[in-house]
């Protein structure tokens, strides 16, 4: 039940942010994206952009990926992305195109935007996130926060 109603508030989420400025059409590509996209599927998304992100030099060496992995991540997401844009969504793509010649780079950006708030939303996550607030002045930052 808790899954359902985090699931929800990450679709309405994702929603609201891709629909800022845009048509009608758009957000019922969102709409599409948004339904066709399940919770596997959202994990599918989120080891993808973990898997890429690792690849920065900076990252490299905090992690061991074997190159397999990275190529079956690719696989599972480049036909994740085709069954959504050619079979699920192609229709809302196009009637977006024709309105916004954009679409097809928010609908990319959108479905990033699902997989980051899956992510986010893990607790072990948050944790990480915020874990350097042990470190940092909160007196000093709630001061110049306060303001």
């Amino acid at each position: 039940m808790k899954k359902t109603r985090l699931a929800r508030l990450i679709v309405i989420s994702c929603l609201a942010i891709f629909s800022v400025g845009v048509s009608a059409d758009t957000k019922r590509l969102g709409t599409c994206l948004v339904d066709s996209v399940n919770g596997r599927e959202r994990k599918v998304l989120v080891k993808w952009i973990f898997l890429s992100i690792t690849a920065h030099p900076e990252l490299e060496q905090y992690t061991k990926i074997e190159s397999g992995d990275k190529e079956r991540s690719d696989k599972e997401t480049g036909a994740l992305i085709t069954r959504l844009f050619v079979k699920n969504c192609s229709a809302e793509i196009r009637a977006a195109k024709k309105v916004d010649p954009k679409a097809s780079e928010k609908a990319y950006e959108f479905l990033w935007q699902v997989a980051m708030q899956e992510l986010m939303s893990n607790q072990n996550v948050m944790a990480g996130f915020s874990s350097y607030l042990k470190y940092a002045d909160k007196n000093g930052l709630n001061a110049i926060l306060a303001d």
